[in-house]
């Protein structure tokens, strides 16, 4: 099978894919704490990683690191300014540093790469999902399943596009079948 996690985070959820050496996984994360302290201390021949961001674009971008608790909000986007009423509780939604990154889409990295099926994607690239999507332009199609992340209500980001309805939108025009939607925080923000 061909994985490809984007916005990889420690790589909690796609490396145990490489445990079958049959399996080939594209990690993409761009967050230098994430890389040294999880990724690369695993990497394997099979566990391929890329030190980039992903979204619909090619170039450079500000990359927001929220360096607290699981490092897992930390994206292209800015924060929402009313996040203390909409997610309650949550202390994680602090910006820590912010560096340049590099910023592929999918579409200029499977140009040069010879893989003809993604047999399952898992993006959670907070708040850019339907960028990242977009960005994998006529090779979208060599997606067979996967799990996007979207905002039903209250996004977390600034001007994100990534919201259920227009995930859903993209997702029936591209042929995909929504299999189910399942809640991932208790104020039901967002969904996967």
């Amino acid at each position: 099978m061909i994985i490809f996690d984007i916005g990889a985070n420690n790589g909690g959820s796609c490396m145990h894919f490489a445990k079958n050496a049959n399996n080939i996984v594209y990690a993409f994360e761009p967050t230098p704490y994430l890389l040294e302290t999880y990724l690369y201390p695993n990497q394997k021949e099979n566990y391929i990683i890329h030190p980039i961001a992903v979204s619909d674009f090619d170039g450079e971008a500000t990359f927001n690191i929220a360096g607290q608790q699981d490092w897992g909000c930390s994206s292209l986007n800015n924060f929402s300014k009313d996040l203390e009423s909409t997610w309650p509780g949550r202390t994680d939604f602090k910006v820590t540093e912010s560096i340049q990154v590099e910023v592929t889409r999918m579409d200029t990295f499977l140009n040069s790469a010879e893989i003809k099926e993604i047999d399952f994607l898992h993006c959670d690239t907070q708040g850019s999902d339907l960028k990242v999507l977009k960005g994998f332009g006529e090779y979208i199609n060599i997606i067979k399943e996967g799990e996007v992340e979207v905002f039903k209500q209250n996004p977390l980001y600034e001007e994100s596009d990534n919201s259920m309805e227009m995930m859903e939108e993209f997702l029936l025009k591209n042929n995909f079948q929504i299999t189910s939607i399942n809640s991932n925080d208790r104020h039901d923000n967002e969904f996967n």
